[in-house]
């Protein structure tokens, strides 16, 4: 089943679904909360899927992106309609630091966005 949107405001990431759309973050890398929008508003980002790292030792930050990496590429295609070599939106994750994964929170948010700016609606099936 589909889990609905979660309503806009700002939430920590452990409240992010997909299907949630985001204003970006400023580019730092401890930040716990997350502005999040209605996607029928103008937003920077939308995430398409989140992905487990699965348990274990935190395996270092070049691993985890470098996993993060590949699990976005592959799961962009089911969403967009196109794969991640031939889409013209940017590919991002938020990734998790190693406070977070010692916590137990091995999850990786993936997040399409439109490089020319906001985007109104949802990316899914767009074929971009």
């Amino acid at each position: 089943g589909t889990r609905r949107a979660g309503e806009p405001g700002t939430v920590g990431f452990d409240q992010i679904r997909p299907g949630d759309c985001l204003d970006q973050l400023p580019d730092t890398s401890d930040i716990d909360q997350v502005p999040r929008v209605a996607c029928e508003d103008p937003h920077d980002e939308e995430v398409y899927t989140i992905v487990d790292l699965g348990d274990g030792p935190w395996p270092g930050a070049e691993a985890v992106n470098a996993r993060a990496a590949q699990l976005c590429s592959i799961t962009a295609e089911p969403f967009l309609g196109v794969s991640a070599e031939a889409t013209e939106l940017v590919l991002r994750w938020y990734q998790p630091v190693e406070e977070v994964w010692n916590y137990g929170d091995n999850t990786v948010l993936c997040i399409a966005a439109d490089p020319s700016g906001k985007t109104t609606g949802s990316l899914r099936d767009s074929r971009r």
